[in-house]
């Protein structure tokens, strides 16, 4: 999220908090609510585990945290827990397409 915001002109004073709508702990039960079997927060730590874009955030065209689209790529809808090798394999697809440049 720091680099999207980045690249996006920053939080503007705002925090990520309310930007996003949840708190590190809503984020926190919803990713963990969404283990498979073996997943673990020590594994996360490792970074034996990532969190994942589900549409990835290349798709989401926004400009600015103001924009609509800024909320639906980080919503919790849109992450998920995912094993690190099956992330850097799946890289910015979503549902077995690549996206069309």
């Amino acid at each position: 999220m720091f680099m999207s915001l980045r690249l996006k002109g920053g939080k503007q004073g705002g925090a990520w908090q309310k930007l996003v709508g949840y708190s590190p702990r809503k984020l926190k039960e919803h990713l963990e609510s969404k283990f498979t079997e073996g997943m673990s927060w020590k594994k996360f730590l490792r970074g034996a585990i990532h969190v994942d874009h589900i549409v990835p955030i290349s798709w989401f065209k926004y400009d600015s945290i103001n924009h609509p689209e800024f909320k639906k790529c980080w919503s919790q809808k849109n992450l998920q827990p995912m094993w690190a090798q099956e992330n850097l394999i799946k890289q910015n697809r979503w549902a077995g397409r690549r996206r069309v440049q």
